[in-house]
This record gives C-alpha cells, structure tokens and sequence, in this order.
C-alpha cells in the first residue's frame, strides 16, 4: 500500500483524549480496496479488487 500519514498528526489528535486513535482512513484508501466496516464486530476487511 502506498499511503502515509505523520505521526505527528495523531499526537496532536490525540492529545486530551481518553481514548487513543491509532489510525485514519480516508476517502482515496477507501476508494482503492473493496473495503467492509462491521460495526457490531469492530472490524474493518479491506480487500484488493481482483
């Protein structure tokens, strides 16, 4: 995968939290990938189109 994100970004998000976020996707990931969200489950499948 070819996609980046500054760790500085999610300190600053971060900070103040009592929950930390580990992550972000966004729109040009989601887009990429055949992507299933199960909330019930808290879990994200990401899958390559093929």
């Amino acid at each position: 995968m070819r996609f980046t994100f500054a760790n500085e970004s999610l300190l600053q998000i971060n900070q103040g939290r009592d929950t930390a976020i580990d992550g972000l996707l966004g729109i040009p990931f989601l887009k990429q990938y055949h992507t299933v969200i199960d909330f019930p489950n808290c879990r994200i499948e990401v899958y390559a189109d093929n």
